[in-house]
């Protein structure tokens, strides 16, 4: 407000050009009068002193997308989730996958036969985001080959030995 309780004046603050990121940036306000009596830019002696603008880092919230589900059977290869992520000006962020079996101890990626936990990191190395994780229960599930063992019929007079065994392995 001036002296006379009206606002007939403009503050122009000065900001860095560009997107800036999440940190404090110096800026400068100017102060410019409308030009109108008895205001007129002479009548002020201007001091203008820099300032702070601080911008905090967003929170992500559902920018997160995963491969679908994975339930098959186990066949020696391993299988890899994938993730992208999206900040609020749509650029892609750089996550990290990790995976735990069913009995919570973390491995490199699901192989065996098992339940796996899908978890994605973004760690926040940009400063605009604070970090965060997402954990995915039993997203991999690797089912275990059925095998059915089924052994020949042998006969064996009283008080011989056993003659060998043997069968079939299907599955």
């Amino acid at each position: 407000l001036l002296p006379d309780g009206s606002t007939r004046t403009t503050f122009v603050a000065q900001i860095p050009a560009g997107t800036l990121d999440s940190t404090t940036h110096a800026i400068s306000a100017v102060f410019i009068p409308s030009g109108e009596a008895p205001y007129a830019a002479t009548t002020f002696g201007l001091d203008s002193e820099d300032g702070n603008l601080t911008i905090a880092p967003a929170t992500l919230t559902n920018e997160l997308e995963i491969s679908a589900p994975v339930t098959r059977d186990y066949n020696r290869n391993a299988e890899v989730a994938q993730a992208t992520l999206k900040g609020v000006l749509g650029e892609d962020l750089p996550v990290t996958i990790s995976y735990r079996d069913d009995g919570g101890t973390p491995i490199s990626s699901p192989f065996d036969a098992g339940v796996y936990t899908v978890i994605v990191n973004y760690d926040g190395s940009n400063n605009n985001y604070n970090p965060k994780s997402w954990e995915f229960p039993g997203h991999i599930q690797i089912l275990a080959i059925p095998l059915t063992v089924t052994p020949n019929d042998k006969q064996r007079p009283y008080g011989v030995d056993n003659p060998e065994l043997d069968g079939q392995i299907t599955g």
